[in-house]
């Protein structure tokens, strides 16, 4: 028992890793690409490479799952997730697919900004 205690003892005294910082972003300088290939949107931010991503599949011909949004965590919190929504969406829109919106992220975000547009192609 005393080595448990002591083993919980040195880990609660081991200091926290602190957080990346945060790197401010200007959004309007942020330019999304997009990787038919990968069936990837992405977003360059931060440093050393960091991307934002957005992945989907092709389900059928006309019908395509968005089921990932990730964002390093030096730039979250600063819209990034929500310019690969529009993109993403937007592409839908723009090649008359249907969604199903799997990724909790989307999810929020059409319950945020629910567009008519982007709405009548999203499916269960």
């Amino acid at each position: 028992m005393a080595y448990v205690r002591g083993t919980l003892r040195s880990l609660l005294e081991m200091p926290l890793k602190s957080a990346p910082p945060m790197v401010k972003l200007n959004l309007s300088t942020l330019s999304v690409h997009h990787d038919q290939d990968s069936n990837e949107f992405t977003i360059s931010c931060g440093k050393g490479g960091d991307k934002a991503v957005l992945n989907y599949e092709y389900l059928a011909n006309d019908l395509v799952e968005l089921y990932h949004t990730e964002v390093p965590v030096t730039c979250r919190g600063q819209g990034v997730a929500k310019l690969l929504a529009q993109a993403a969406f937007q592409f839908v829109v723009d090649n008359n697919l249907r969604a199903k919106v799997t990724c909790t992220y989307l999810q929020r975000f059409l319950s945020k900004n629910p567009e008519r547009e982007f709405l009548k192609h999203v499916v269960s």
